[in-house]
This record gives structure tokens, sequence and C-alpha cells, in this order.
């Protein structure tokens, strides 16, 4: 079910940042712009520039928010580990001694 709904809020947020950039473009190319004021034309295209980058921007962030795997990827990948605790260092310790010491 986490998967499902993943895929649901991250395919809603691509859809609310990606729809005005391509519904405004669209309506540009087929009019070509005649029913709109140049400098309201270049303002509104740089809103919906910008909204299309910020769905760039928020797809990571939604996965690290949602996958708990996507977080562990992140954190290997960028060497972030956790210092281990008294119980997995113990085993640590014992799986290192367990190595050096062959008989």
């Amino acid at each position: 079910m986490t998967t499902v709904r993943g895929f649901f809020v991250v395919f809603g947020g691509l859809a609310i940042c990606v729809t005005p950039f391509y519904v405004f473009y669209t309506y540009v190319a087929l009019t070509d712009g005649q029913n709109l004021d140049p400098n309201r034309t270049v303002q509104i295209g740089q809103v919906v520039d910008i909204l299309m980058l910020t769905g760039s921007f928020i797809n990571p962030l939604i996965y690290a928010w949602m996958f708990r795997d996507f977080r562990r990827g992140l954190r290997k990948l960028f060497g972030c580990t956790m210092p281990p605790g008294p119980e997995q260092s113990h085993s640590a310790e014992t799986a290192m001694h367990s190595m050096t010491t062959r008989r």
C-alpha cells in the first residue's frame, strides 16, 4: 500500500508542477500569443517555468519522505552512517576478533 500511495504522491506533485507549463505554452503556441499582453505573457511564462523546475526539486524530497530504502541509499551514497550503538559495537568487535584470530 505504501508503494501505491507513494506513486500517487509523486505523480500528483509532478502533475501539479508540470501541467501549467504545458497548458500555458500550448495555448501561446496555438494562438500565437495574440490575445495576451506581452508583459503579462513574460511574467506568466516565468512563473510556470519556475513551477516546472520546482517539480524536479520536490521529487527527491518526496522520495526521501516516503521511502525508507531511498533514505538508506542516500545515506550510503553520501557516507552518512550512524555510529554503532552499544549492542552493535560489541558484535562488531566480536566479528573483528574472530576474523583476526584464526586457528
